[in-house]
């Protein structure tokens, strides 16, 4: 929830009256911040019983169980300003269905609208399990252009907050704090290439990237300027 605030803060983005999708919503995680922030919301997940606890923790937005690697369970006809999908991709470890799903959240988006995702990006893309894939940048990039969307950014992961379960408690019991701190590792890290990541297990240090994607308003349009 502080990396959203903190990302949403950095582009500029006012999601006051805003649709967005959340993708993956779990337990509300970042549902809760989303709503907080104005928008309405919209989420999903693949488990039935996390889409039960998810109405009756959030009444007033609406919930749908589905794979988003299927398009017959995203919601017909809506199309939504901001999708977010943590933590969704890296688990699709069919290269196939990866891309089914990065097409059909596209398709998803009004013209203009930004797509935020998460990955470890190494530099070879990876299969560590049976139900986990990372991605380098170059494969997204790739299956990025080929859904209409454009790479707009990368910021770096979390530097504290979602490293373990005692911070994830710590940033939500203080968000004021974890913000100003992970607003600081944004704005020192951000212009890092990204593609070079600390490596896994380091104590402190980004935890892979977040990348803003954005579909394009024209054929001209370039993104968002730096």
């Amino acid at each position: 929830m502080v990396r959203l605030a903190a990302v949403t803060e950095e582009l500029g983005l006012d999601l006051k009256g805003t649709e967005a999708l959340d993708v993956g919503s779990g337990r509300g995680f970042y549902v809760k911040h989303l709503l907080q922030s104005g928008a309405r919301v919209t989420g999903s997940d693949i488990s039935d019983v996390a889409v039960a606890r998810l109405r009756k923790d959030f009444p007033d937005s609406t919930f749908f169980h589905g794979d988003v690697s299927e398009r017959s369970t995203l919601p017909e006809g809506e199309r939504f300003d901001l999708i977010t999908a943590f933590s969704v991709f890296v688990h699709i470890v069919s290269d196939e269905r990866w891309g089914l799903a990065l097409r059909n959240l596209s398709a998803r988006l009004r013209p203009g609208g930004y797509l935020l995702v998460d990955d470890l990006f190494p530099e070879k893309s990876t299969g560590g399990a049976d139900y986990c894939r990372n991605r380098s940048a170059r494969d997204w990039e790739s299956a990025v252009a080929g859904a209409g969307l454009q790479v707009i950014r990368f910021f770096p992961g979390p530097l504290l907050v979602n490293r373990n379960k005692l911070f994830q408690l710590a940033g939500e019991a203080f968000p004021g704090i974890f913000l100003t701190i992970e607003k600081s590792v944004l704005r020192i890290e951000s212009s890092k290439p990204m593609t070079v990541l600390p490596p896994p297990g380091k104590l402190l240090g980004p935890r892979g990237a977040l990348m803003v994607l954005r579909k394009p308003s024209t054929g001209l349009e370039r993104g968002v300027a730096e």
